[in-house]
């Protein structure tokens, strides 16, 4: 079962020569910002991206390449700051923001390019510090009131997590 790790808390630069760690390989430097990247299509069973997207300048087309080095039913898991916490804001390497709705319009736009992903689970991940309120789906609403807070009080979530399946 391949595996591939971008997650990025080994880089190196800003945008360059990322740390890719291949399952049972050592790390091999790759500049993800060059496409394509120098890996095999239809080959890993498992993506994880973590702290990965945000830093990226094209988001979509580094979607594109986890899409293209994945196989068919892939599962995809991706961990970025919430928008409004203080790691989106603090670190400088951020270029991007992430919520509920960046996903949706993302996946979407990928869809656009024939690159389709399914969204297994989607969520935010609250700050240690506010575990403790509790999260429960409000009946007229979409969203749950963890993240309504979220909107004025910054710091509650801290990540979003996805896991998606791409579908080829």
């Amino acid at each position: 079962m391949p595996e591939l790790n971008l997650s990025t808390e080994n880089v190196v630069t800003k945008n360059i020569l990322n740390p890719v760690r291949l399952e049972g390989q050592t790390e091999q430097y790759i500049d993800l910002d060059k496409y394509p990247w120098p890996l095999s299509s239809d080959h890993f069973d498992k993506v994880i991206a973590e702290n990965l997207l945000q830093r990226i300048n094209d988001v979509l087309s580094i979607m594109g390449e986890i899409y293209r080095v994945s196989k068919q039913g892939a599962k995809i898991y991706i961990v970025v700051p919430w928008y409004s916490s203080s790691s989106a804001a603090t670190d400088y390497r951020n270029v991007h923001l992430f919520n509920f709705t960046t996903f949706d319009f993302l996946l979407n736009e990928l869809e656009k390019e024939g690159k389709k992903f399914k969204l297994i689970k989607i969520e935010a991940i609250p700050h240690k510090e506010f575990k403790w309120i509790p999260n429960f789906k409000i009946p007229f609403l979409t969203r749950r009131s963890r993240d309504i807070l979220s909107t004025f009080i910054g710091e509650i979530n801290q990540y979003v997590y996805a896991e998606l399946e791409t579908q080829k």
